[in-house]
């Protein structure tokens, strides 16, 4: 599949828009593309963990025709950004992992408590920051009927409008799904 420079841009600004975050690396601006192909996003949340040895980006997505979709991508380097990503002879290796769901897939919505810090490390990884607030203080898990493993939209703390706006989208749309039953 080919992408514009504008397709994989408009991505870009999309998944980092009025926050101060590392742009996510070419795999994943790419792997979206492909995943919303001719269709549009409605909606993109986009979360960034890291320890002292990977970083996992993670992003889901609603298309306007009423699909779910989900790209993963975990590398060998804590530091792994857009900037500074090395190619397939480079040290950063990736697993890469894309799926896209039927709205119709959908058995549950629950809302959970969960636990995280900013960046998705612990406390005791950096003192500097154990004085930080939660990263995470409640999780919207998406069920499916055929009993995969839940997908998560968690909600940050500190999430921007756009980010709280995203996740309203994506959860008011479940709802739709589920209330038309």
């Amino acid at each position: 599949m080919i992408f514009t420079a504008g397709q994989i841009r408009a991505i870009h600004d999309q998944l980092t828009e009025h926050r101060d975050v590392p742009a996510p690396p070419r795999d994943v601006l790419r792997a979206v593309a492909a995943l919303i192909g001719q269709d549009r996003a409605s909606a993109l949340i986009c979360g960034l963990q890291s320890d002292q040895d990977t970083t996992r980006w993670h992003v889901v997505g609603l298309l306007e025709s009423g699909g779910l979709f989900t790209v993963d991508a975990v590398g060998d380097e804590s530091s792994w950004t857009f900037d500074n990503y090395k190619d397939v002879d480079g040290q950063v290796q990736v697993q890469l992992s894309a799926s896209i769901r039927s709205l119709s897939d959908v058995a549950s919505l629950v809302l959970t408590c969960a636990t995280g810090y900013d960046q998705g490390r612990a406390a005791s990884y950096d003192p500097r920051r154990a004085d930080r607030s939660w990263d995470v203080t409640t999780a919207w898990e998406i069920c499916w009927r055929d009993g995969s493993p839940a997908l998560v939209l968690p909600t940050r703390t500190d999430a921007t409008n756009g980010e709280q706006a995203a996740a309203d989208t994506i959860v008011d749309k479940v709802r739709q799904v589920l209330a038309a039953r």
